[in-house]
């Protein structure tokens, strides 16, 4: 390019504002190439593509269990709640520093978030704000209270808060209408199973149902929607193995679904503290599928026998 407009410079076919023009041109068009080449690939994403976060979810619940050590000694060490969370997260982020499943700047992105995301390993009030999910069916993604926005930690109140939330992010244009179905339909799940209203075979069943609708939404222009449910739905997979296959870390035997509705929540959690958070802005998918991630796999933790009685264990 660069010798081809020197040339024509040299035998006087373009002037110097020609060449400005050309070459002004010629990024443009790299840059619209780009952008086309990136939105061809968020339209042709299915959930498939993010096997890898259901996987390293499943992981970090299978580094949990084995080699995560709650003894005495450990007891002895922490003083508060607080403490043992703060221990977990440290635990965690070296977990996530060594995997071989994200990229170096996705695990750094990974271990920073995992603080902001830290009250969801409180199992009581993830499983509190269960009770606050009402009938999917809410309409228009309308809220009767003004909401004030995420800070610089999820707190109590925004997990309690999330099915509004989620209504408020959608109202303002941040979920696609497929997206806010998908996400909708998944608080109701939880909602009827936190109710005791659905059975684990439900349970699954209607988790692949939404993962085959989420592939057969056909997209409008501009509108990215795998992004926003294609995480959560792997998590919500992945999930339902880790528990059919580690009954052992169950608070109590009975059912799955609990245990998997839990770290759905979680990654709902994500996605909408994710899209409130940036409105739109800096919105990418690998951010997009870290965050619920971060949120899933907390939730998950926090629902293990080992760290619910160890965190109970403190004041």
């Amino acid at each position: 390019m660069k010798q081809t407009i020197n040339f024509l410079v040299k035998w006087g076919v373009l002037s110097s504002k020609s060449v400005l023009f050309s070459i002004a041109l010629f990024v443009f068009c790299s840059c619209s190439q780009q952008e086309n080449l990136n939105n061809e690939y968020v339209k042709s994403l299915k959930v498939s593509d993010f096997t890898y976060i259901g996987e390293l979810h499943n992981l970090i619940l299978d580094n949990s269990e084995s080699n995560f050590m709650s003894d005495s000694t450990l007891v002895n060490s922490l003083q508060t709640k607080e403490d043992a969370i703060d221990y977990i997260i440290q635990f965690n982020k070296g977990y996530i520093e060594n995997t071989s499943l994200l990229s170096e700047a996705e695990k750094n992105k990974t271990s920073s978030i995992l603080p902001y995301y830290k009250n969801l390993l409180k199992v009581d009030l993830v499983i509190n704000s269960m009770a606050k999910i009402q009938d999917s069916t809410r309409s228009g993604g309308e809220s009767d209270d003004d909401i004030d926005y995420y800070k610089d930690e999820l707190t109590e109140s925004d997990i309690e808060n999330c099915a509004q939330y989620l209504n408020e992010a959608y109202s303002d244009g941040l979920f696609p209408d497929g997206a806010y179905v998908i996400l909708n339909e998944l608080l109701n799940l939880i909602h009827l199973n936190y109710l005791g209203l659905i059975s684990d075979a439900y349970f699954e069943e209607s988790i692949d149902n939404l993962i085959l609708q989420a592939e057969e939404i056909e997209y409008e222009e501009e509108e990215v929607m795998v992004e926003s449910v294609g995480p959560v739905l792997s998590i919500a997979k992945y999930s339902m193995d880790w528990w059919e296959n580690n009954p052992q870390a169950m608070i109590s035997t009975g059912k799955i679904a609990p245990w998997v509705a839990l770290d759905t929540l979680g990654a709902v959690e994500g996605i909408v503290s994710y899209a409130l958070t940036t409105k739109g802005k800096n919105c990418n998918v690998k951010d997009a599928a870290i965050n619920a991630l971060a949120g899933g796999v907390l939730t998950s933790l926090g629902g293990t026998s080992k760290l619910v009685k160890l965190i109970k264990t403190l004041k």
